[in-house]
Parts: structure tokens; sequence; C-alpha cells
């Protein structure tokens, strides 16, 4: 017994090791001649009109590059792979209701190669989504960032939110998620970029800036391709013939090809009581479709905090729009 005690205690302290160092380094702001900026001059309709701009760390690191997924055949199997050389953000228009009104979502996903191995979200294929709540008048109120995991979930209100819909108890300070800094509102400016800082290796969030055309100019900038959202469930392997990001069948369905996540499997699993805990997976449009996105490792409140039905969602996290 006092073994068995001894030896969970030890896996135990090396998980919170390993937790630290993957999400609680402190923030650097890099110069900006080691930064990229990824962006879209393309503002004929919506979802091009408030599509964000990336800058990236350390972009000499393919890893660190936002990819176009691609297919293969390598000895005759299909393969998923991540493109490094063209940038792609998969794009999708969504409505949701609330008792007091009818909202638009514009969903923004991003994927990368991997997350080296000394993390504890190492993993390949791993990715990152941004999602922009506007109101009936089509003007932001919410933003909404999370990994494609359901992992380091954040909401950053614009100055158009109203108070009576934030959750209780909300601060005017910055907000700290898992070792990040991010602001807890932003002010939304219509001639200037709405950029999220990625940290390099995780491409975590490590801050969220407005950034003037003055200042948009000080970086090398990298043009975003726009696809939609659910051509990741159609990559064309040859003329006549695609494939799907994700998994289509078995106890992996709906999770991205080869996403698996050894160290949180390891360390996290038992905690959320799910031995897939952390892998990278497809975005159903309600509850009825496809895998749960849970945001919560709370084993009792992942109903409550799955992503696919947003009005609820919102719900469980405090806001009351």
């Amino acid at each position: 017994m006092y073994l068995n005690v001894k030896f969970y205690t030890m896996i135990l302290l090396l998980a919170v090791i390993l937790f630290f160092q993957a999400c609680a380094s402190k923030p650097i702001h890099l110069p900006s001649e080691q930064l990229v900026l990824y962006s879209n001059n393309d503002k004929t309709d919506l979802i091009n009109k408030y599509m964000p701009g990336f800058l990236v760390e350390n972009h000499n690191v393919d890893y660190n590059k936002i990819s176009t997924v691609r297919a293969r055949l390598d000895s005759n199997k299909e393969e998923i792979y991540m493109d490094m050389n063209k940038a792609t953000v998969y794009t999708q228009v969504r409505k949701f209701k609330t008792k007091n009104a009818l909202y638009t979502n514009l969903i923004y996903r991003v994927h990368f190669k991997e997350t080296p191995h000394e993390y504890l979200t190492y993993g390949k294929n791993i990715g990152l989504f941004i999602i922009i709540t506007l109101d009936v008048n089509n003007e932001p109120l919410l933003y909404t960032t999370v990994h494609t995991c359901g992992c380091y979930l954040a909401f950053i209100p614009t100055g158009n939110m109203k108070q009576s819909f934030y959750p209780n108890n909300w601060s005017n300070q910055l907000q700290y998620i898992y070792g990040e800094s991010l602001p807890s509102i932003i002010e939304y400016k219509n001639d200037s970029l709405l950029t999220f800082l990625l940290r390099k290796d995780t491409h975590r969030i490590k801050d969220v800036l407005m950034l003037s055309k003055k200042n948009i100019n000080r970086y090398y900038k990298i043009t975003l391709e726009n696809k939609p959202l659910n051509s990741l469930e159609n990559i064309v392997i040859n003329n006549n013939k695609s494939i799907s990001f994700f998994e289509s069948n078995g106890v992996r369905k709906d999770y991205v090809k080869n996403s698996f996540k050894p160290w949180e499997k390891l360390f996290i699993s038992w905690l959320a009581f799910d031995l897939k805990v952390g892998e990278d997976k497809r975005l159903g449009v309600n509850k009825a479709d496809g895998v749960s996105f849970y945001t919560s490792l709370k084993p009792w409140a992942q109903d409550a905090s799955d992503m696919r039905d947003f009005a609820s969602f919102l719900r469980y996290w405090g806001w009351k729009l």
C-alpha cells in the first residue's frame, strides 16, 4: 500500500511539473523582426471583414507556421500532412439564438504541424479556434479562443458588450489563462486589425492586439487563404478521390487523424475521465453532430460546457447574452 501511494504521488508531482512547463511560462514579447504576421486583405464579405491576424513567434521553425491540410499517397497508403509553405484559415458562419437575441458566430480555424515533445501538449496536427460573436447589427461583442482539443479556453469581450451580459464578478484587470496574461476587454476599431500573438512551440495565445496600419507595416506579412471549414472533410488526394482530416469510424471518429496526445493521456486523462483528452477534433454544429467538444475538464460539466451548443456553452461559463 505504501509503495502504491508513493508511486502515485510521484506521478502526480511529475504531471504538475509538466503542466506548468507547458502553461506557466512568463510572456516575453519579442522584437518585431522576429515575428511574422498572417493576415488577409480581402474585405468582400463578413467572414473576411472580421478575419483576425496572427503574429507568430520564431517563424523560421516549421511547426510554428500556420499550415494547409493536405493529403497524399505514401506507399499506396493515404496520409494527412501539413503543408507549411501555404497558410490557410478554415472558416464558417453560424447563427445561434438565446432568450435575448439572435447572434452570428464567425469561426476561424488554423492548424500547425505539431507541438514539440518536451511540452505536455505534445502532438501532431494541432489547431486553434478564434470565434467572433456579432450582435444583430454585425458588431463584434465577444472573442472566444480555444485550441481545437477544447483546451485553454478564453473569452475577451469588446466595448460593445452590455455590462448586464458579463459573468458575475468579471474583473477589468488582466485575466490569467494557465500562465498567459490576456486583456479582459478590448475596444474594436474598424481601422485596425484584431491580432492574436501566438507563443512559439505551444501556439498559445499570449496577447490580443488592435494593430494600426502603421504597426501592421512593421512586420513581414504572409497571406492567409480562406477555405470553408467543411473542406477539412474533403481533402483532395488525387483528381478522383478525397479523404477527411478526421477519423470517419471507430472510437476516434471525428478526431483529427494522428492527433494523439501521449503526455496528456498519461497525466490528465484520469482527471477528465477521458482517454482521448487533449486530442484535436471536429466541431459539430449541434450536440447530435459528432464528438463532444467539451471545454471543462470536470466530468460532470462536460455536457454543459460543450461548445457545439454555443448558447448553452456561454450560459455555463456565466455569459448572459
